[in-house]
């Protein structure tokens, strides 16, 4: 287990300075020389790395430079480099699949469109969009009433854009699960919480530049939108280990 021994300011100190200090405070504490072994790696790797994190309590360190006043905290949200570089792989794959289904998914929305100005002309001048929900069927937003059963059964006709919607969410599900717990990896993204937080109409329109009436991106969306998941988020507070 590697553990750290700094005070509040370590963080932000060099890799010099924190050997220094400790080398300080282990011959005050000791009464005799200490060993520091001398490495390249960076404080912000080393806290990184790290399983035991000790910090101090006080805001000024004691005048004998002792650790008397220290607590030991385990912050379960610490990566290793390898942890970091590999969950890094696995969002850059994920997110080409979101990618690519966007692509495709755009198409065929625009057919869709296209379809409907012909077939229904006033459903076709309505702003709306669509978002998938727990059943895997796809539903319309943006209209209300008998405007909003007809653009529903009508988007659920085209078995392509169900097929791709679903591939959609389920990679983006996939991608903010893979993501750390301080950036989209802290958002509930699942099944019952898609269809109120991603509106997949919207982001194709963002993404074509219609940003009429504020549309938003998926990603935006998820920021703006996005509920938190606070089981994860507590899980993976830092907390004292004794």
């Amino acid at each position: 287990m590697s553990t750290i021994r700094t005070n509040h300011w370590a963080t932000e100190a060099s890799s010099e300075a924190l050997r220094a200090r400790i080398a300080q405070a282990g011959a005050t504490s000791q009464a005799q020389a200490s060993q520091v072994s001398v490495s390249t790696q960076s404080i912000g790797e080393a806290v990184a790395a790290a399983s035991v994190v000790y910090r101090q309590r006080q805001n000024e360190v004691p005048a004998d430079n002792t650790y008397v006043h220290l607590d030991a905290w385990v912050d379960p949200s610490l990566e290793s480099t390898e942890q970091i570089n590999s969950r890094n792989a696995n969002m850059t794959r994920i997110g080409r699949q979101v990618d690519n289904t966007l692509n495709a998914m755009n198409g065929v929305y625009k057919q869709f469109k296209q379809s409907l100005e012909r077939t229904s002309p006033d459903l076709a001048k309505r702003d709306f969009g669509f978002t998938l929900d727990p059943q895997g069927d796809l539903v319309a937003t943006g209209v209300s009433g008998q405007e909003k059963t007809r653009l529903t059964q009508l988007l659920n006709k085209s078995p392509q854009l169900r097929e791709l919607a679903s591939q959609f969410a389920h990679s983006l599900k996939e991608w903010a699960q893979a993501d750390h717990i301080r950036g989209f990896g802290q958002y509930k993204l699942d099944a019952q919480t898609f269809q109120h937080t991603i509106d997949i109409g919207e982001g194709l329109d963002a993404r074509n530049g219609n940003n009429n009436n504020n549309k938003m991106s998926w990603f935006s969306q998820l920021s703006e939108k996005g509920m938190l998941d606070y089981e994860k988020i507590e899980a993976m507070k830092p907390y004292k280990a004794w």
